[in-house]
């Protein structure tokens, strides 16, 4: 009696553990289907300009252009353990569903400090829409916003001396995901480096 007492505690308190940790929204590893981030940007730094001023080569003239940003990103889908999960092809369990994504800017020591332009900070994106699906054992390409067009017109408004004020920053990137079968959703954390510049001029 005493040895199915303990053994019925025990399995109750594995059941607990694993129950605290699947409530762990970040943690990928959970999940039956592990997601990554393989490659952003081409494993290149984003060279971001604050406007294009056109062929031109004036401000304010009809053909000045804020160049949006984006960056492709690969992601791969794994069983989340090789060896003991086969999962069938167009299983319930043979996807990962990416749905949105979170940006967090992280500037670097040489970012201009406002009142203009405002902090780098003020323009995280949170929740952006993102629709990918990746196949278990496959490689998925997308595309992501990464600068948007008030980021740039904010860092023109505070452009200094010639308007070729250059600086880093690091976008730190959390695609929201779950695998095909259930609803857990959880992060695939990525990061790509931005190399910020000042007026371009187009041909």
């Amino acid at each position: 009696m005493k040895i199915r007492v303990l053994t019925t505690t025990a399995a109750l308190a594995l059941t607990l553990v694993l129950l605290a940790g699947c409530s762990d929204q970040d943690t990928n590893e959970f999940n039956r289907i592990v997601c990554s981030a393989e490659l952003v940007n081409d494993g290149t730094p984003i060279v971001s300009a604050y406007i294009d001023y056109g062929s031109d080569g004036a401000p304010g003239g009809t053909d000045d252009t804020y160049p949006i940003d984006f960056a492709n990103i690969v992601f791969r889908a794994r069983p989340f353990s090789l060896s003991t999960m086969t999962i069938p092809e167009d299983d319930a369990y043979s996807s990962f569903q990416i749905t949105r994504y979170d940006l967090i800017w992280h500037p670097g020591p040489n970012v201009p400090v406002g009142p203009l332009p405002p902090p780098l900070t003020d323009f995280n994106i949170e929740g952006a829409g993102f629709e990918l699906l990746v196949p278990i054992g496959e490689d998925a390409v997308s595309t992501f916003l990464v600068v948007g067009r008030p980021l740039k017109e904010a860092l023109v408004s505070g452009l200094v001396g010639d308007g070729t004020a250059d600086f880093t920053a690091t976008a730190e990137l959390r695609f929201w995901g779950h695998d095909s079968g259930s609803r857990h959703e959880v992060a695939v954390p990525a990061s790509v480096f931005v190399y910020f510049t000042g007026a371009i001029y187009g041909n």
